[in-house]
């Protein structure tokens, strides 16, 4: 009896130590490079919605001015959602983190996340004011492929046994 315990706690020792080493490592190398924007960019194929559009060259001519403004906001928003998110791993870290502190930083990601929302239906609303009644009908099948059916086909192709065919119990709200 006592010596199934012991290997009982050895296994157990074994897996926390894997654990805490491969979570020191993966923290080590994934913050090596600091802020990077190129895994926040937009999935939304701009390049491709444009093509398919078939737009003039006054209706470039428009977007061609109401791009940059935007993307520059977009980044803005994305550098201080990423920085925030910096912030508040950094509270985490700590050894008792306050729950108000924590609560706090987590609305200012919220509202950062809102704004960035806002500001990407903003841009598309004015998008489609420049668009003849043919385009708009094709801009909405366009954005409903990519937003709508997209993010249903993420959630199915999980499936049942979790992420990329795993099984087992799945952490709440963890994929």
């Amino acid at each position: 009896m006592k010596r199934n315990w012991l290997i009982f706690i050895l296994v157990c020792s074994m897996g926390l130590n894997i654990g805490t080493i491969a979570s020191l490592a993966y923290w080590r190398y994934s913050n090596q490079s600091g802020l990077d924007l190129k895994h926040l960019a937009s999935p939304l194929p701009f390049r491709e919605l444009t093509r398919s559009l078939n737009l003039g060259p006054e209706q470039c001519q428009i977007i061609r001015g109401l791009l940059p403004e935007h993307q520059q906001r977009l980044r803005d928003l994305r550098l201080g959602v990423a920085k925030q998110r910096q912030e508040l791993f950094v509270i985490l870290q700590a050894g008792e983190p306050s729950w108000s502190a924590i609560q706090d930083k987590t609305r200012e990601i919220s509202d950062l996340q809102g704004k960035l929302e806002m500001e990407m239906v903003q841009f598309f609303l004015g998008f489609r004011n420049c668009l003849k009644p043919e385009q708009k009908i094709a801009f909405m099948e366009f954005m409903e492929h990519h937003l709508v059916v997209r993010q249903a086909d993420k959630g199915r192709a999980q499936g049942s046994g979790g992420p990329r065919g795993r099984s087992g119990a799945r952490v709440g709200g963890i994929d």
